[in-house]
């Protein structure tokens, strides 16, 4: 019995749109901004809208919104997402500022300022190292210095609930308690680092 096999399983067939190679990289969607929905000329009562969602671990969730209102099926149902307004600066002569950031907490040797999903560190100590942890959601970041002080907890802003502060032998420890589960990026920028949730 003689059997067919590809050469290599692992690439696209011939003729197919997919690359010829394989890639771990994940395509983000484009941001979601607003949707119109026809109904059919038979509709009269929105009863519910169900959301299907992905979650950050990939995992799928459903949420239904009872609504069970009477709709008019002339008109286009309209789904969108409402972008926070940022806070605005007005100068003397009416020209609006770029937003800005509020300061949560400073210490001699650090200082924290929040802006919706930012965070600037201002601070001449080097990050040694940074991670996550859950249940509650916390970022923890370690800089290197020999100091001495006792811990102390400042309320923060936005999605930055609280940040706490603690002393531990050569490095100190921030621990940033976050209102909901993101994921975090941090980079070196100039006079400290900034930290992104998504």
């Amino acid at each position: 019995m003689a059997l067919a096999a590809r050469e290599n399983p692992f690439f696209p067939v011939a003729g197919s749109d997919l690359p010829n190679y394989s890639t771990n990289q994940v395509k983000k969607p484009k941001p979601f901004q607003s949707i119109e929905i026809e109904v059919p000329d038979s509709v009269r009562i929105l009863k519910s809208v169900t959301l299907t969602c992905e979650n950050l671990d990939g995992s799928v969730t459903k949420k239904e919104i009872p609504i069970n209102k009477s709709i008019d099926w002339h008109d286009k149902i309209v789904i969108s997402q409402q972008k926070k307004m940022p806070t605005r600066r007005i100068c003397k002569n009416n020209k609006k500022i770029s937003p800005h950031f509020k300061k949560i907490a400073k210490e001699p040797f650090i200082s924290f300022y929040g802006y919706e999903k930012e965070l600037k560190i201002i601070t001449a100590d080097r990050l040694l190292r940074h991670f996550k942890l859950v249940k509650p959601e916390r970022i923890v970041l370690d800089f290197k210095r020999s100091t001495d002080f006792r811990t102390n907890s400042f309320s923060g802003t936005g999605p930055f609930e609280k940040i706490t502060l603690g002393n531990h032998n050569g490095y100190y420890r921030v621990v940033i308690k976050l209102d909901g589960r993101y994921t975090f990026h941090i980079r070196p920028v100039k006079q400290g680092y900034l930290l992104n949730l998504e």
